[in-house]
């Protein structure tokens, strides 16, 4: 059994704990680490490649039905050149190159494409397949976007999590303190000593395991938002106790939801 003053002390903490307004760890406001997954998150510039891909395809497949000009040009070195003198002939006072010894040339060619059915349809699936990249990146950024809340959210549970936890240690502590007292003037057992030795021992370990999921989850958000999670500031958290709307109203929103329309 526990003793009272101990139960008390450790009763006491517990609501303390519980009445506490909000949960303030210093973090990022969670728009930063959104903005950042948005722009630097591997799954979300993959899609971004993807698009960028498609939409080259489409323009290549409308490139093959347009007019198109195309030019050549040649350089030729001759050892010697060829050269005529109309005036030695009797004629005017010209010369004329037969064969001059530095030589360009150049052809311009102009292709009209006629009627190409096939190019057509190329061009409308390819049309349609940069669509469907367009959505499917603005799916991935919400989807990467709505993973890195839920890590957001996580760590912040785990640091609230780990001062509860340190502040059950130091709640057991203070009780295995006034055991030992208890039992040193001899109003206590030495059981309820033991007892409450092993209770500070199993506190430390929910605080190892806390901070340990700080660790994980901090991890989790960096590799999803590519921002490093800050202990310098201090973000407050309220709890939004207004009504959601009813399940109908989602739902008849469901065709306009991305993943639907992809």
């Amino acid at each position: 059994m526990v003793n009272p003053p101990k139960r008390s002390l450790y009763c006491m903490a517990l609501l303390l704990l519980t009445l506490a307004p909000g949960a303030s760890v210093a973090l990022q406001p969670l728009e930063v680490f959104a903005a950042g997954a948005r722009e630097r998150n591997p799954t979300a510039l993959e899609a971004r490649a993807g698009l960028r891909e498609r939409g080259a395809e489409a323009d290549v497949a409308l490139g093959r039905v347009l007019p198109g000009i195309s030019f050549d040009g040649q350089y030729a070195h001759n050892q010697y050149s060829s050269e005529i003198d109309l005036g030695a002939l009797g004629g005017p006072s010209r010369t004329i190159v037969l064969l001059p010894k530095n030589q360009w040339n150049g052809t311009a060619t102009v292709t009209v494409p006629l009627v190409d059915l096939a190019n057509f349809q190329r061009i409308g699936a390819a049309r349609a397949e940069a669509e469907a990249a367009a959505r499917q990146l603005e799916a991935m950024r919400l989807e990467v976007e709505a993973q890195v809340a839920q890590s957001y959210y996580q760590l912040v549970a785990n640091v609230a999590l780990v001062a509860a936890s340190t502040e059950s240690l130091e709640v057991s502590r203070e009780g295995l303190r006034l055991a030992e007292e208890h039992y040193r003037v001899g109003t206590g057992a030495l059981l309820e000593t033991d007892r409450a030795r092993a209770e500070v021992e199993q506190r430390v370990q929910q605080v190892a395991s806390a901070e340990l999921q700080v660790a994980l989850a901090a991890r989790a958000l960096l590799s999803g938002s590519s921002v490093d999670p800050d202990l310098s500031s201090s973000v407050e958290l309220e709890f939004d106790a207004r009504p959601q709307p009813p399940l109908p109203d989602f739902e008849q929103r469901l065709a306009g939801v991305l993943a639907v329309l992809q």
